[in-house]
């Protein structure tokens, strides 16, 4: 997904609240697409610096995601609107 390219596995898939937006995890890649439902075309390949992502959710106001990174035991915060990390919060 980093590339813009497709893959072959995806890991966890996510709606927001107002049915706009639908993400998917792509460990393989370490990344996340995010999808137009209005299009349903893929309108970023990458969003912030997630790690081994594997699920997610994102917050009932669609501001956040929150993303597991199953190899380090790690829960990221994503801003949905910066498309950026804004928190990495340890789950052990």
């Amino acid at each position: 997904m980093a590339d813009g390219g497709g893959s072959d596995r995806v890991a966890g898939v996510a709606g927001t609240a107002d049915r706009t937006r639908v993400y998917v995890t792509d460990p393989q890649k370490q990344g996340i697409a995010v999808i137009d439902t209005a299009t349903n075309r893929v309108i970023s390949a990458e969003l912030g610096g997630a790690h081994n992502v594997f699920a997610l959710a994102p917050t009932p106001d669609g501001t956040h995601l929150y993303v597991t990174n199953s190899y380090d035991d790690t829960i990221t915060v994503v801003d949905t609107v910066a498309r950026t990390v804004v928190a990495t919060i340890p789950v052990n």
